[in-house]
Parts: structure tokens; C-alpha cells; sequence
């Protein structure tokens, strides 16, 4: 997280003596304005590592030393569903409450066994929602995932699979359905065979015609008799009939290309209105090769459940199974798939986007593909088309990282942004990122880093695994499983949850130049300013530099869009008059007020703006990215905090509403005297 500019280790040894020998001994006079308590990027949400245990024993306790905590599943009640009017949508937008299944021991029952656990957003504390999940007490219970659906959208259901010693350890497939008070898990498997062993579900609740309401579909992994494994799929009807098997009639046949190990089975919900079920799946043939593909649910009176699955490939019509696998080198090995639905700013008609590892000589590279619709009347000409290159190598190295080793992706669609999360093998253990699309132009892809250069790992030197993103529309939310550093008996693994602030649309960052300039003095910051319906729904970015040694203000700076980009006009506050700067107001007094390029530099004092040097970029239309670049002269040396405000339009309401996401700290910057007058910046935190 430091040291993005690469200086030598001697030099900047030099740089920070100097700073605090002779330069914090000329600090300015504080300004009234404090530094700001909030910070962006993405926070812990409660401490989830030292309450599991309270699933069992009601009381508060630290994570129990050996405890396994499996492969978490994380879903977040879409805001756009219980919120259908104006003025609530903003009321609600900054209570998230997610949910998290995942599966652990617990001091009463030895094995692995279902819990979910609530994030309670009065208190900030996570709690257990109802007892463990089983069919029978002391069977293993594992692989969970869950989703919210219902009329209300706040009804939750969790798929699970169990190793039933009743049936001579059989795993099978449950439902538990939360019933406003407790679990209730079904009495039967899911199973196509109950003898056959089945795992990996994944649930996903979607309203397909002609029923309104979103009810579950379940896709899960289940052996063959012929030795093999296919994908099977059923759907929750509740009015099929009494039968717990009635009520969840299975649909299609099953899936499987090769006559290989079909599994990892993912479900979303996309097209028109997001009614049509899609399924991914990796699958490896006979020869040892995985490959992942994708299906849809096509209607089918004929077929079972009234549907039959279409498989959709890199090719319109594509020739099954070679041609059908998603992968960008058919050379290469694909596994892993998970799938999400969204669309970009303009867009009418959401789309499946897939994201999978790739194994690629050596390297293990994070893709995401998403659905090309081509003539929207004609379903045939669909296929899957790359979203960009290598995910890993694209968002690590705008933050100076190299990404080669990337597996256990997932991905959301937050608002109109694709986000992708994975863990990067680094030398000191696996790391958690996550990355959003930052330029979405084809063929001129770039992804974006949206956690710090050490990703959102809870402790330095931990092995982070199994990462997932939900997102209420605004906010993407992220659940892992964390092995601390320790060893033997004192080693534990735990969940964790973190969420990007600030809470709500819009959200950014602070990114140093690439290079340095020695003959001018100068350094340029760039913030980069993001809303989840696309750039132009920003209406002023502003960026604040604080003195961290007295924690005043010495720089606030206002950037306001003009036309285009290029066009936007530039105020700083005046330290004479602090907080009377507000561009278009009546009775504000602002420094400049001048269109960036304008050769002209604001002076306040301890720090120079060069207006004439500043640009500001776009990435295109539907990119959600705004980045100003700042170039500053610093008249002495300090430390100093950078933080941002984004003004935008407020899209969840349905009429003109104008917020702000309100100061958060960014990072920070040291300005040293190396030799003479110059001034150097030498050390900068993406996120402090």
C-alpha cells in the first residue's frame, strides 16, 4: 500500500529525515476546516471472526482455535425491490443488512454445519438468524448458498448439500426456507437420485412468466451411473402440489457437453425483466481439460419443468462442445464460473456476464465474458464475447501490481458497473481485490482496483479464500473465509465482510502520477470519481488536501463538468474566506473559477494549483469514471491527506435530486526537501 512511486530505498530514507528535521517545523497556521473521520474504500463491516460462535451458544466469544469456516455465500436485499418509492429509496439507501451462509463446526456438532448469520445495521453487529441447517443432527452439513426473493423480496431461501449417514453417506441436495422465525428444510432431497451424491448447489430466486414472484431455482453437480457428472436443475413451484418433489419439478435434461466431470454449478436470472434462468458450469473431459459453458432456460412445453436448456458458446449457433466453451484461448484450461446479470448505462436489456479462470502458460488469469445480443428478435446470433483481457493484470497494474495468479472469482453487477472479485496468490499468502469495469468501450477495456494495493484481507499475512460479492444496486459488499498466519493449534479460519464506502452510487480514489517531474517541482494527483449509472451523473468533484500534523485544511479545490471533460472550470476555495466557495451559488467568493487548460495558477498559500496543466479524461459514454489530474507546486515539505466529495444526481429518486457523498479520506502524500528547492513526493497510500 506504499511506496507506488519508486524511489530508492536511500533516497526516500533521505526525503523522510529531511521532512521531519526541517520540514514540519514550517507548518502553516490550521485552517478552520477539521480532516475528515470518513474514509473510502472497503471497510470491515462488524467483527463476523468473533461471533460465530454465538450461532450455538448465544453468548459472545472469540473464534475457536481450528475452526474451519467453508466457503461463504453472500446476498444483500436489492434496495430497488423493498424500496419502490422515491423518498424511501433515499431513506434506505445506507441501511445494508447482508446475509451470510457458511458452513462451520460448531462446540456441540463436530463437523461442518450451515449457519447464517445477519448483519443487524442498528447495532452494527453481526447475528445468527435461526438455528443450523441439517435434515439430521450430526450430518455434515456444507456448500450453502442463498439468495432473497418472495413478493416482499426480503423471503430467503438456502440450498445446502448434506452427507446423510442415514443413507450410507450419500450427499444430497435441501432447501431451508426462512419463515420469518425459524429454518425449515424440506424433507426430501433434490436429488434426480437420491443414491447418487450430489454437491455444489447454487440457488438463485428469479420471476419467470407467467409467475410474478420471485421464487428459487437450484442447480447443483450430481453423480451418473455411468461414473460421470452432470448439472441438474429444479425450480420452486408452490402450487405444483403437496409433495415436496411436486413442488420443485425439475427442468430440462441434464447438462453435460463432453461425457467428462461436469460441476461448480452458478445461477442468475437475466433478459427482459430478468426472467430468464442462465446456469454456468466447468466441466473436464475425458482427456483432463476443464472448460466452462453456459445455458439457458428456453420455455418447452415438452420438456420437464416446461423448460429445455439452451447452450450459448463464443459463436452464434456454436458447434457443441468445442465451440460453445467460454474461454478466450481454446487452447487454454477455463474453471471456476460464476455468472451475473446487469447492463451498461444505455442498455434496455440486462445480460449474463460470466467471469472464470483461465489457465494460460503458467499464468492464471481472472476473464470475464458477457452475452452479445445482436439482433434482439433473433435469440440464434447470440454469443459470448470478451470483456477486455486478464481482469488480474488489467486492475493490478494501474496500482504499479503485477496479476498472474488469480483463482475463486465472482462478480456483481453493481447499479451498471461490473465488479469481479478473486484472490491473487502474492509471496505472503493470498489476497482478496476487487476491481470494477472503468472502461467498458469494446475492444478498449480497462478494470479498475477498488481496494488498497494489499486488497481487503482483515490481517497482513493471512490466506484469504473463497471470495463473494452482492450488491444492493449501489453498494457492493464483500464475504471471505481468512486463515490467520498463525500455525498449529493456535491457527483459526473465520469470514469476514467488508463494504465499499462511501455507502450509496457514487464512490472514488485517489491515484499518483506515474512519473515525476524534477524540473518544475510539480506532482500530479489524479482523482478518480465513479457512479454506478455512468460519469455523467456527476456534477462536482471536489479535492481536499489536510496538513496531517495539524489536521487543518490547505487546499480544497472544486471541479465542475462542463459540456465535455475538457470543458469543466476549475475554484479553490480561499483561505480569507473558508466555506464561502460554492460554484453557481449566489454569494459565493471562490479563487479561478476558470476553465482547466486556462494558463493561469491559483496560489493558497503553501501550495500552488497549475490550472494550465490540469485535464480531465472520460472513458466513454458508458464509462462510470471521471479523472481529474491536479498538478500541484508545494512550497515546503509536509505530509498531507487527501480526501474527495463527489456531487451527483441521485438516480434512485424519481425526480431531481442532487447529494453528496460528503468528504472521505483518499490517502496521502509526503512532499520532502531532497536538494535546494525541490520538493519531492515521494510516498502515497491508495486507501489510508
Amino acid at each position: 500500500m506504499r511506496l507506488v512511486y519508486r524511489i530508492a530505498p536511500v533516497v526516500v530514507a533521505l526525503a523522510l529525515a529531511l521532512v521531519f528535521l526541517f520540514g514540519l517545523a514550517l507548518a502553516a497556521p490550521a485552517a478552520p476546516a477539521a480532516l475528515p473521520t470518513q474514509k473510502g474504500g472497503f471497510l470491515p463491516m462488524g467483527d463476523a471472526a468473533t461471533r460465530v460462535a454465538e450461532i450455538e451458544t448465544g453468548r459472545p466469544s472469540l473464534a475457536v482455535p481450528n475452526r474451519r469456516i467453508i466457503s461463504p455465500s453472500l446476498q444483500i436485499i436489492d434496495r430497488r425491490i423493498i424500496s419502490p418509492s422515491a423518498a424511501l429509496a433515499v431513506i434506505t439507501r445506507r441501511i445494508i443488512s447482508p446475509a451470510v451462509a457458511f458452513a462451520a463446526p460448531t462446540k456441540r456438532i463436530i463437523s461442518p454445519t450451515v449457519q447464517v448469520m445477519q448483519f443487524n445495521s442498528s447495532t452494527q453487529a453481526w447475528e445468527p438468524q435461526g438455528s443450523l441447517l441439517y435434515t439430521d443432527e450430526g450430518d455434515a452439513t456444507m456448500a450453502p448458498s442463498i439468495d432473497f426473493g418472495g413478493a416482499s423480496g426480503r423471503e430467503e431461501w438456502v440450498a445446502f448439500a448434506e452427507v446423510r449417514s442415514a443413507m450410507n453417506n450419500v450427499k444430497q441436495i435441501f432447501v431451508g426456507e426462512w419463515n420469518g422465525m425459524a429454518w425449515q428444510v424440506m424433507s426430501q432431497p433434490l436429488n434426480s437420485d437420491p443414491t447418487h451424491n450430489a454437491d455444489h448447489p447454487a440457488l438463485a430466486a428469479g420471476a419467470v412468466p407467467p409467475i410474478g414472484t420471485l421464487l428459487p431455482w437450484v442447480a447443483w453437480e450430481e453423480d451418473t451411473p455411468g461414473g460421470t457428472r452432470s448439472i441438474i436443475a429444479r425450480r420452486f413451484i408452490p402450487t405444483a402440489g403437496p409433495a415436496p418433489l411436486e413442488q420443485w419439478p425439475r427442468v430440462g435434461q441434464p447438462l453435460n457437453a463432453s461425457g467428462g466431470q461436469a460441476g461448480l454449478p452458478d445461477l442468475a436470472f437475466s433478459g427482459a425483466n430478468n426472467t430468464v434462468p442462465w446456469v454456468v458450469w466447468q466441466e473436464t473431459s475425458g482427456a483432463g481439460v476443464s472448460h466452462v459453458y453456459a445455458a439457458r432456460a428456453v420455455p418447452d412445453a415438452e420438456s420437464p419443468g416446461g423448460y429445455r436448456w439452451e447452450v450459448v458458446g463464443r459463436q452464434a449457433g456454436c458447434a457443441w462442445p468445442n465451440d460453445c466453451a467460454l474461454l478466450i484461448n481454446p487452447a487454454d484450461a477455463a474453471l471456476m464460473p460464476r455468472v451475473a446479470s446487469g447492463s451498461l448505462p444505455g442498455e434496455t436489456v440486462p445480460t449474463p456476464w460470466v467471469t472464470f479462470v483461465e489457465q494460460n502458460g503458467g499464468r492464471s488469469e481472472i476473464h470475464v465474458m458477457r452475452l452479445s445480443l445482436g439482433n434482439l428478435q433473433d435469440p440464434s446470433d447470440d454469443h459470448f464475447v470478451a470483456v477486455g483481457g486478464s481482469v488480474n493484470a488489467s486492475c493490478l497494474a494501474r496500482r504499479k501490481l503485477s496479476g498472474t495468479n488469480g483463482s475463486d472469482p465472482d462478480i456483481a453487477v453493481v447499479g451498471s458497473v461490473p465488479h469481479v472479485t478473486w484472490t491473487e496468490e502474492r509471496a505472503n499468502g493470498s489476497q482478496v481485490y476487487v476491481c470494477h469495469l472503468f472502461d467498458a468501450r469494446p475492444g478498449q477495456e480497462i478494470w479498475d482496483m477498488d481496494t488498497g494495493r494489499d486488497g481487503v484481507d482483515a490481517a497482513a499475512g493471512s490466506d484469504a479464500k473463497a471470495p463473494v460479492i452482492a450488491s444492493d444496486g449501489e453498494t457492493p459488499v464483500v464475504a471471505w473465509s481468512e486463515q490467520s498466519a498463525a500455525t498449529g493449534k493456535t491457527a483459526e479460519t473465520a469470514f469476514h465482510v467488508s463494504l465499499r464506502s462511501p455507502l450509496g452510487p457514487a464512490w472514488g480514489s485517489t491515484i499518483p502520477a506515474s512519473d515525476l517531474s524534477f524540473l518544475d517541482e510539480s506532482a500530479t494527483l489524479t482523482t478518480s470519481c465513479d457512479h454506478v449509472n455512468g460519469w455523467r451523473q456527476v456534477q462536482r468533484i471536489e479535492l481536499a488536501l489536510y496538513d496531517r500534523q495539524t489536521e487543518s485544511r490547505v487546499f480544497y479545490g472544486k471541479y465542475v463538468p462542463g459540456a465535455t471533460p475538457i470543458t469543466g472550470r476549475i475554484s479553490v476555495e480561499d483561505p480569507a474566506h473558508p466555506d464561502m466557495c460554492n460554484p453557481g451559488q449566489s454569494g459565493s467568493i471562490c479563487l479561478g473559477d476558470v476553465v482547466i487548460g486556462t494558463n493561469s495558477d491559483i496560489d493558497v498559500g503553501d501550495i500552488v494549483l497549475n490550472v494550465g496543466a490540469m485535464t480531465a479524461v472520460s472513458h466513454g459514454p458508458v464509462s462510470p469514471a471521471l479523472d481529474i489530474n491536479w498538478v500541484f507546486h508545494f512550497k515546503r515539505p509536509a505530509q498531507y491527506v487527501h480526501a474527495i466529495n463527489i456531487v451527483y444526481n441521485d438516480t434512485a429518486a424519481k425526480s431531481a435530486v442532487t447529494t453528496e457523498t460528503d468528504l472521505f479520506q483518499t490517502g496521502s502524500i509526503l512532499v520532502a526537501r531532497l536538494v535546494g528547492r525541490l520538493f519531492l513526493p515521494v510516498l502515497e497510500s491508495a486507501y489510508p
